[in-house]
């Protein structure tokens, strides 16, 4: 976004105040991921949005890939408290990204979130309605001017829609760069029961 460092910090303000709300309008969702994500390209608003629908329901195809991949990455991710522990991807906030490294610096259990995975996975009901549900709102957003992304884009990735059906996709490139991306998809209610278990281990509050 081209603006200066005070419109940017006001940016930033606004949009964190709008997410500790229990629910955000589309286009809040997205500016806060853009205040909080350097690199957001199309894409990666289209992997949310998919993720925000069919969350994590791809485990149960290959249940231990899916563990042995989770347990590859947690023994690569490093432990750190600069990230939020969550962050929604939903406009109801219903589903949410955990962030591996910080889930890791609170004392966080492997095993705890591959429970708290399948439950999610289980508990999703996914359809390409509720994905266009979001996704057409999003690109008419664009196309109006009102977020910072290219028409061209959009159109794009409207056409692969249109050859591929709704599939899932990888992050930009961009993105990886600019974020190194290392978290899973929960349900809300899954990340309540996980932060409860936290707080147990460490003798606190949830």
């Amino acid at each position: 976004m081209n603006a200066t460092p005070f419109l940017t910090a006001v940016v930033v303000a606004l949009a964190t105040q709008r997410c500790r709300q229990t629910t955000m309008s589309l286009e809040d969702l997205v500016r806060w991921h853009l205040a909080h994500h350097a690199g957001i390209q199309v894409q990666d608003v289209y992997k949310m949005f998919h993720q925000a629908v069919y969350g994590p329901a791809h485990i149960l195809a290959d249940p231990e890939r899916a563990l042995r991949e989770l347990r590859r990455e947690w023994l690569e991710v490093q432990a750190s408290g600069e990230e939020p522990l969550a962050e929604p991807i939903s406009p109801d906030h219903s589903v949410v990204r955990l962030n591996l490294r910080r889930y890791k610096q609170m004392g966080g259990a492997v095993e705890a979130l591959w429970q708290a995975l399948l439950e999610s996975a289980g508990a999703m009901h996914s359809s390409d309605e509720a994905f266009f549900a979001l996704w057409r709102p999003f690109a008419a957003a664009v196309r109006r001017g009102e977020l910072p992304f290219s028409a061209w884009e959009v159109a794009a990735m409207e056409d692969s829609l249109a050859k591929r059906g709704v599939v899932a996709v990888h992050h930009s490139e961009a993105y990886r760069r600019a974020n190194a991306p290392a978290y899973r998809v929960l349900t809300a209610a899954a990340l309540r029961r996980l932060r409860r278990s936290l707080a147990k281990d460490r003798g606190g509050k949830p």
